[in-house]
């Protein structure tokens, strides 16, 4: 005669992810620039805007920040367009350790871009990493707004 025995198999829980983390994964792993971090990334669903936030903290100098912040974007700008039913509104910011004249330190805003989703669908993002010219003319040809601190504009 068999002998009955019982299941005692715990059941598995999944994680929901949300579309924030979603997101926020698929941009670090598409992050081709060292050295540049995707601090955050905030997605609202209501507005369908997505707030991402780059640091740098080592940099050569002004043009090899604005460079590094402009390929990062075309990176996350790569990512995002697949997205169009979920996002509408882009803001892509950078901040990065400033010294002023005093020889005190302080992490600030030098770049900020954005534009909407609709516009940054006519655009290969993906080829924008072999453009041979001056990678700010490609950022500024690409967002409806575009800031650079002073200290760092092209």
């Amino acid at each position: 005669m068999a002998k009955a025995t019982l299941a005692t198999a715990t059941p598995t829980v999944v994680k929901q992810v949300s579309f924030e983390e979603k997101l926020e994964s698929e941009l670090k792993k598409a992050n081709q620039m060292t050295g540049v971090d995707i601090e955050s990334v905030t997605y609202n669903e209501q507005t369908k805007g997505v707030v991402i936030w780059l640091f740098q903290e080592d940099v050569w100098d002004e043009k090899h920040l604005r460079n590094s912040f402009a390929y990062t974007t075309f990176d996350i700008m790569g990512v995002l367009v697949k997205y169009p039913e979920k996002i509408d509104f882009v803001t892509i910011a950078g901040k990065t350790p400033m010294i002023d004249s005093k020889g005190h330190t302080s992490i600030d805003k030098v770049y900020q871009v954005e534009t909407t989703i609709d516009d940054a669908k006519t655009v290969n993002w993906d080829n924008l990493i072999n453009y041979n010219k001056d990678v700010t003319v490609a950022i500024k040809n690409n967002f409806e707004s575009v800031w650079w601190h002073v200290a760092v504009r092209p």
